[in-house]
């Protein structure tokens, strides 16, 4: 499993550029990944053999990651798109990030877009389509949960006056 977080001040709950300094902190780990913004830490299970071993495994890490992240005054949060951000986006500095910013040009700085994914293995396709047949009654309950801030739009125009002469990479 692979589930992406934001890190945020506790105090101020704006985002934190916190991704370098916590890879710093931890080269060690191979769970803790960077994501397309520094304001972002995708994490990874093991691979297990049930939901329980999961379970016990994916706490461990967010308790670890929790600690990590409060002794470099960060805190971490689950949610979507995150409406309240008055600055561009800070790109991680890897050869694909840098490369999909270039592609992308200001839309890239503009979008501090933080997804809320959950990535699941399945040991075999026919084990992936009983899955999603079991999945299907909820699938309104999901969609809900993945819309993005009614108030993005906000963000942007807030954003407008800083991007006068801004030009495509």
């Amino acid at each position: 499993m692979e589930i992406e977080l934001q890190l945020l001040n506790p105090y101020t709950l704006q985002l934190v550029d916190g991704i370098l300094p916590l890879l710093a902190q931890a080269p060690e780990n191979s769970w803790i990944q960077p994501e397309f913004n520094q304001a972002m830490v995708e994490i990874a299970s093991k691979v297990c053999s049930n939901i329980y071993e999961l379970e016990a495994n994916i706490f461990a890490i967010l308790r670890d990651l929790k600690a990590r992240c409060q002794a470099l005054g960060m805190t971490i949060c689950a949610a979507g798109t995150y409406p309240c951000c008055d600055r561009f986006a800070a790109i991680t500095p890897i050869p694909r990030y840098l490369s999909q910013q270039h592609t992308s040009g200001y839309l890239a700085d503009l979008m501090m877009t933080c997804a809320l994914q959950l990535h699941v293995g399945m040991p075999s396709g026919d084990a992936a389509i009983d899955v999603m047949g079991r999945l299907k009654p909820y699938l309104p309950i999901l969609l809900a949960l993945s819309a993005s801030s009614p108030f993005w739009w906000v963000r942007i125009l807030a954003l407008l006056p800083f991007a006068k002469g801004f030009y495509h990479r």
